[in-house]
């Protein structure tokens, strides 16, 4: 005969009952604080010449679309892609040169996905440590 004796039972089936609970609100946490680090990434990339550029960087609303949760960070300057990938610089309807992109958002998200897995544990970690 196999015989397991668990103590303490009922204190952990409140931690996890605790942990269900409150997993979506952690995800969501989680996910607001990726897309902080991701916008302070990118406006630290973003040159400044009037400014205009890097005060149009804003993150959008948080959104449920099935399983997935959906957070967008963009910028709200209409030439902000021209800037992050480069363009053409046509001079009377002759074009003279290119100016290369500064890939202030691709480079920035880039960075970003590298640290998740790290980012994630530390956030996890800490939840689990709080109960």
């Amino acid at each position: 005969m196999f015989e397991i004796k668990m103590d303490n039972f009922k204190k952990y089936e409140e931690q996890f009952l605790f942990i269900k609970e409150n997993l979506p609100e952690e995800l969501e946490n989680y996910l607001l604080e990726t897309a902080k680090s991701l916008l302070r990434l990118a406006k630290v990339r973003t040159p400044k010449q009037e400014g205009d550029l890097r005060r149009g960087w804003e993150i959008g609303e948080l959104k449920r679309e099935g399983d997935d949760l959906i957070i967008s960070v963009y910028n709200k300057e209409f030439y902000a892609r021209f800037v992050e990938y480069g363009h053409k610089v046509v001079i009377n309807k002759k074009t003279v040169g290119y100016a290369p992109g500064f890939y202030m958002l691709t480079v920035s998200t880039k960075r970003i996905r590298r640290q998740i897995p790290r980012r994630l544990k530390k956030h996890f970690d800490k939840v689990l440590n709080s109960l």
